[in-house]
Parts: C-alpha cells; structure tokens; sequence
C-alpha cells in the first residue's frame, strides 16, 4: 500500500499563532489554495481513498482532495492533532510566559516533553499507526492519502527515521500541505520521502 501522509492547509489559528491541539479552527483563503496546489502535486498519484482527520482544518483539506480523484472519503478519530492539554486555545508567546517549564522542552522538540492533560509524543505515534495498520489491513493495494496534522506527521517521521529520544522532533517539520510517503507492506512500514513541499513555492 502507498500511503501519503499530509499535514493540512493553513487554518485561522495557524495564522494568529494559537496552539491548536484538539480545538479546531476553519481554513484560510491561503489554505485553501495551499490545498489547490496539494491536488496538482498528487495528481498523478492515482489516489484511491482518503482518510482523514475529523478537525475542520483536516476535513476542508481531504475534500478538496476527494473531490478531485472521486474517491471515497472516511473520517478517523484516530488521526486528531495531539491533544496539548492546558495549553490550547493560547498563543504560543502566552503559553512560553505563563508555562515555561512545560513549554521550553515541548517547543524545543523533546520527545520525552510531556503536557499537563496532554498527549505524549508515543501516545500521538500508537493512535497514528495502528489507523495506518487497519488501513493495511482492509486496503493493502490501493494507494491512500491520510490528512492529519502538523505534530502527527512529525511524530511519525522521527518514529520511522529511528525515534532516538536524543533526537529533535522539529527536524521533521511540515509545512501546511507539506506531505511524506509511505510504503506499507507485510514486512513493515517503509519511510520513502518526507518534507515535500515544492509545491507550495510561491503561495501568497
């Protein structure tokens, strides 16, 4: 199974710096061409299914998507951006004033950062790969686009390029409608690209 992995177009709190988590927000004009792009990018993908995060920022993005391969669309609780907790719904310079003990690590890229009634950074990669593993499952020969979100992708590249707690998670950074593939088999999970984005060049 081909699997592309998307982080979604930009969304109103993108723009306003606002931590996201499982909060949702709609999707910027800027988003929706970003999503626009996206469609040109994958064009020759032949995608069969997509799946997708129920945030609207997620949802508004996938459908622009199966909208154009005609193609079934399917919600997946599973794939909602990392729950942050006491920080959502701040801007990210409140959140450094008012949390710097939880904020320093967390915005640095630690994976071993945790957040008060949050997700850690495994809790975000289990949820993550076993949807990918149902996928496999009922879908092994199709070729699938997945539209999740910003600290999802990340998670899941630094988890298939090693998961070293060492490592630093904003190495592995998308922008909005920036995407990964992957090639699921049998024998596992394979990391074929990541950080795509040329597509995105020259957006306003």
């Amino acid at each position: 199974m081909k699997v592309v992995v998307i982080r979604h177009g930009e969304s109103e709190w993108n723009r306003q710096g606002k931590i996201q988590g499982r909060q949702d927000s709609a999707l910027t004009e800027r988003g929706y061409r970003q999503a626009a792009a996206l469609c040109t990018a994958l064009a020759e993908m032949a995608i069969t299914r997509v799946v997708t995060s129920p945030a609207t920022r997620a949802l508004a993005t996938a459908t622009t998507l199966a909208q154009q391969f005609q193609c079934p669309l399917v919600k997946d609780e599973r794939l909602y951006e990392r729950d942050y907790g006491v920080l959502q719904g701040m801007t990210y310079e409140q959140a450094r004033r008012e949390f710097p003990a939880i904020t320093t690590p967390l915005f640095s890229g630690e994976p071993k950062a945790t957040i008060p009634q949050g997700e850690t950074v495994h809790d975000v990669v289990a949820r993550l790969q076993r949807s990918l593993a149902d996928l496999y499952d009922n879908h092994s020969d199709e070729t699938v686009a997945v539209v999740t979100h910003g600290d999802l992708l990340e998670a899941l590249v630094w988890k298939l390029k090693g998961g070293a707690m060492e490592d630093n998670l904003r190495r592995y950074s998308h922008n909005n409608c920036g995407y990964a593939t992957l090639a699921i088999t049998d024998k596992g999970c394979e990391l074929v690209n990541w950080g795509m984005g040329t597509h995105l060049l020259g957006l306003s």
